[in-house]
């Protein structure tokens, strides 16, 4: 995986006009702090209804402490829309980094996920 800073231009898989959150990488530092559990049911959600999304093969080893990761939870990457139109693009091991390494992300991302409506279908 790679490092992008939170709130910049994704560009991971092509530029699509999405917004980078959550792609952490080892040395380098993060915001902290305890993310309402309702944001992360929200994200465990989003990516079962988005486990094909730019999946890659294999499992993902987190980079920060070493542990792997498979199908939904660390080879691929969701996509939440904020209420202004925002995409923000983040890998699916962020809920890993969420409960396991203390992440918090943005604040405009915190409010998209808890916002987050998945329609049936």
């Amino acid at each position: 995986m790679a490092y992008y800073e939170d709130l910049s231009p994704y560009e991971y898989c092509g530029k699509d006009g999405s917004i980078n959150i959550g792609w952490l990488e080892q040395g380098r530092e993060f915001r902290t702090g305890e993310v309402n559990p309702i944001i992360v049911r929200n994200l465990h959600d989003i990516k079962r209804s988005m486990v094909s999304f730019r999946r890659m093969r294999g499992y993902h080893k987190c980079d920060l402490c070493g542990k792997q990761h498979g199908v939904v939870d660390g080879n691929g990457e969701i996509r939440v829309v904020g209420g202004d139109g925002t995409v923000y693009a983040s890998p699916a091991l962020i809920t890993h980094y969420i409960i396991e390494h203390g992440y918090m992300p943005p604040d405009c991302f915190l409010d998209a996920v808890m916002n987050y409506n998945l329609s049936p279908c």
